[in-house]
Order: structure tokens, then sequence, then C-alpha cells
């Protein structure tokens, strides 16, 4: 994003924070609907506010790296999993579900390429999701297996899209490049 942004604007400060800004602005907005969804409009005002006021959160807004682009990935990613679960729970059209099933691989590839930590809320997914599954309404076998088998498709969507990432990561440690792989040397 960075890259795009200053490729066509004048180099400067604020255009060069400005997408860090915008994302974290863009994950509040959907902790809000998360929020709002899973506990109420009240609680959601509340959350979006502390989550406004935030050091943390304000300091990585200003900073020109990727870490508000990870949190809008983190959030945008728990209300597609919630929407993927409603859809399934509620035995939606098949096309909703394999909607949501698209939307949350892509937003967790966006999310892995961001950053690699983004794998530890694929896991946490994965688990608050599997344990949802098995402990929401009475199925038959059938039904489960089809919710199961779904799931494993976001999943699986989420590790082809990327795959390219790992090359890259692989080439980089064949190279001989020591220690993390996307620091330059010290000068």
């Amino acid at each position: 994003m960075l890259w795009a942004v200053t490729g066509h604007t004048p180099r400067s400060e604020f255009l060069y924070r400005l997408p860090s800004f915008v994302a974290v602005e863009l994950g509040i907005i959907m902790l809000y609907a998360l929020t709002r969804r899973l506990w109420g409009p009240v609680v959601a005002l509340v959350v979006a506010l502390c989550a406004q006021l935030s050091p943390y959160l304000a300091f990585y807004a200003a900073e020109a790296r990727n870490y508000g682009m990870w949190f809008f990935c983190v959030t945008a990613s728990a209300v597609a999993a919630v929407h993927w679960y409603d859809a399934v729970n509620a035995r939606a059209a098949p096309r909703r579900v394999w909607g949501w099933t698209a939307v949350l691989a892509v937003i967790n590839t966006v999310g892995l390429w961001t950053h690699a930590f983004h794998v530890f809320v694929l896991f946490g997914e994965v688990v608050i999701l599997a344990g949802a599954i098995a402990l929401g309404p009475m199925a038959p076998d059938d039904a489960a297996a089809g919710r199961s088998a779904r799931s494993g498709a976001a999943e699986l969507a989420t590790a082809a899209l990327f795959a390219p990432w790992i090359v890259v990561i692989v080439r980089a440690a064949h190279a001989g490049t020591a220690g993390v792989t996307w620091t330059r040397p010290f000068s």
C-alpha cells in the first residue's frame, strides 16, 4: 500500500503514514461491527471508543509500517468468521456460505502477506469455529460434515493464496540471508 501511495503522490511524512492511519480507522469500524453483532450497540460503542483512544493503537496508526493494516486484517477476519458461522448455522444457501468462505480466505491471505504472525489468528479462528460448531445446535451428521468441509476450504484457500510468499521466504533462507530475512545487514 505504501509503495502504491508514494508512487503517485508527493513524498511527505503525512502521506507515508496515511495508509496506516486509514487501516487502523477501518479496523476500528470492523471492531465496532464485530462487538455490535456479538454484544450489542452499547458495548460496541465503548469498545470502539477505547480502541480509538488507545495509545498503543494510536502509535501504530502513526507509523509507516504494516501493523495498522494487520490490525484491520485481524478485525475484518473476525467479522468474516462470525458471518461465516452465522451463515452455516442458519443453513443459508450454499452460495452465501461459500461467499463468506471466500471472503475469509482472502482477508486471511492479506493478513498473512501483511504479517507472518497472522498464522496465530488463523489458528485461533480454527479452534474457535471448530469449538462453536461442535457445541452448536444439534444437526444431522451430514450437515456437520458439510460445515467442516466449508471451514477447511477457507483454510486451504488461504494456504494456496499464501504459497507464493512461502516460496519467497524459502528462497531467501537458501540465499544465505542470516536471521530475519526481511532486514538489511547492519551498517
